[in-house]
């Protein structure tokens, strides 16, 4: 469960039926980037990791995705930054 105006969340994907975790990551509101001309905090995806065993098979794009719904939802922000390493 998710508390209603929560800053920072921790998505975690798993199998439904076995509850294996398959992957994770984190969003955050956090301080825009110096290079990004912006008021206000700005929502941030960090540290996405899937389980090597099912890499390429959506799983890390259906956590994008759910953090891009949240974050537009619950923040009301249409962007997300990220770096990748």
């Amino acid at each position: 469960r998710l508390a209603p105006r929560a800053t920072h969340l921790f998505i975690v994907a798993a199998d439904r039926g076995t509850d294996q975790v398959l992957g994770c990551s984190e969003l955050g509101m956090v301080p825009p980037p110096s290079t990004y001309p912006t008021a206000g905090d700005v929502a941030y995806l960090g540290n996405v990791f899937v389980t090597p065993c099912v890499r390429r098979q959506g799983v890390g794009k259906r956590m994008v995705e759910f953090a891009c719904k949240w974050a537009r939802s619950q923040w009301g922000k249409d962007a997300i930054f990220t770096r990748v390493e």
